[in-house]
C-alpha cells in the first residue's frame, strides 16, 4: 500500500494527476479501510475536478476515521 501512496505523491508532484488517480485507486482497493488512502483519492480527484468524486472519498475516509481533521474538513467543505 505504502509504494502506491508514494507512486500518486510522485505522480502527483509531477502533476500527472491521472497517473496519480490509479495508484491510489489501486491503494483503495488493496486497503479499503484506510482513511488516509480516502483522503489522497479525494485530494487527487479535487486536482482533477471531479468533485463528486472527491466527495465521495472524502465521505468513504470520514466515516472511517471521525479524528481525522485534515479529511473531516475535506468533508465539511464538500456542503459548502
Amino acid at each position: 500500500i505504502e509504494a502506491y501512496r508514494a507512486l500518486g505523491r510522485i505522480y502527483n508532484d509531477r502533476s500527472e494527476s491521472e497517473m496519480a488517480l490509479l495508484a491510489y485507486q489501486r491503494a483503495v482497493e488493496i486497503a479499503p479501510d484506510d482513511p488516509d488512502v480516502w483522503f489522497d483519492l479525494a485530494l487527487t480527484y479535487r486536482a482533477i475536478d471531479q468533485i463528486d468524486a472527491a466527495c465521495a472519498s472524502a465521505e468513504r475516509g470520514a466515516s472511517l476515521a471521525p479524528d481525522h481533521p485534515a479529511l473531516q474538513t475535506f468533508f465539511a467543505s464538500c456542503f459548502r
